[in-house]
């Protein structure tokens, strides 16, 4: 070894996989964080106990996973970026699993998930239509996480709460920002709307579409319904009910988009690859999946149109 050989940096006795600095600074990072919402910490191994100044409620949390993260990333910030996300997180999963009175009707809304029959998540109300079912979420503001209906049930009946979670979702509604466009078929007048924004709600139009279209998309006729499909929770694609060989080039745009949308995204939160038919109120799906791609089955009243 040279004479001026740097020494390798000690392993803190805390953590470690992190050297000294870095232990002492992800120590005081969540001490201060959880100090500054209200919470008194001790750090004991891999985990973090906390009290709750103003209950007095004691709470044990696993840190393991924060340190890992931190050792990954040596960049100039990564031990306040990784911790403030880690106690953004904990804070919401736990008013999720807890939540008050008010607290539960401020923070509760109504997602659309996606639901192709097995076991049943516990935050799902119920299921809508084949593909999709109503499901709650709490929504603190800094993390969206589901919440299971028998935490809820115990502050309140269910009824009252979801119409507390539909009027949640109207309001995120018509207060959203959408990237909108109008995406045509090649050699035919059929075509659909495209739909894109921040979050989870977008994809939940569907459960409240009348007032959605008239804020959003009052341009769309729908007179005989819309078509639509809601492949991941950001994205809504929507198509006019028309007749004859554009609606079927519009059902099947719409299809080969969904499916696409979800094979291209990579993404685990994807909903549903199906089109639907909203109408009055109700909605009925008309495509599925096959191991080929998809199979466009319209109802009774769509076939009519196709043939008119």
């Amino acid at each position: 070894m040279g004479l001026f050989s740097r020494k390798r940096p000690r392993p803190s006795p805390l953590f470690p996989q992190l050297d000294d600095n870095r232990a002492e600074q992800l120590s005081r990072e969540i001490s201060e964080g959880f100090d500054a919402r209200g919470f008194d910490s001790t750090i004991t191994g891999d985990s973090v106990d906390l009290v709750r100044r103003e209950t007095g409620e004691e709470l044990s949390l696993d840190v393991s996973k924060l340190v890992a993260a931190v050792a990954r990333d040596d960049s100039p910030h990564a031990v306040a970026a990784w911790t403030q996300n880690y106690i953004k997180a904990a804070v919401a999963i736990q008013s999720a699993v807890n939540p008050d009175t008010r607290k539960l009707y401020e923070a509760v809304r109504l997602v659309l998930v996606g639901h192709e029959g097995g076991e049943v998540d516990s935050s799902v109300l119920y299921e809508v239509v084949d593909g999709l079912a109503a499901s709650l979420v709490f929504d603190s503001g800094e993390a969206i996480l589901p919440v299971a209906v028998e935490s809820v049930t115990r502050i309140d009946d269910l009824a009252t709460i979801e119409r507390a979670a539909r009027g949640n979702l109207a309001a995120e509604l018509r207060g959203l920002r959408i990237e909108s466009g109008y995406q045509g078929v090649d050699g035919s007048a059929a075509g659909c709307w495209v739909q894109r924004s921040d979050g989870p709600y977008l994809s939940a139009a569907p459960l409240l579409m009348e007032d959605f279209l008239l804020r959003h998309l009052p341009q769309l006729p729908r007179e005989h319904g819309v078509l639509f499909s809601v492949p991941l929770p950001n994205f809504l694609l929507l198509g006019e009910v028309t007749q004859g060989e554009r609606l079927s080039d519009t059902l099947h745009m719409l299809a080969a988009g969904s499916l696409g949308f979800i094979e291209h995204s990579g993404a685990p939160e994807a909903l549903s690859p199906r089109v639907y038919h909203w109408y009055e109120g109700r909605i009925e799906a008309v495509s599925s999946v096959t191991e080929e791609g998809f199979l466009i089955e319209p109802s009774r009243f769509l076939l009519d149109r196709q043939e008119g």
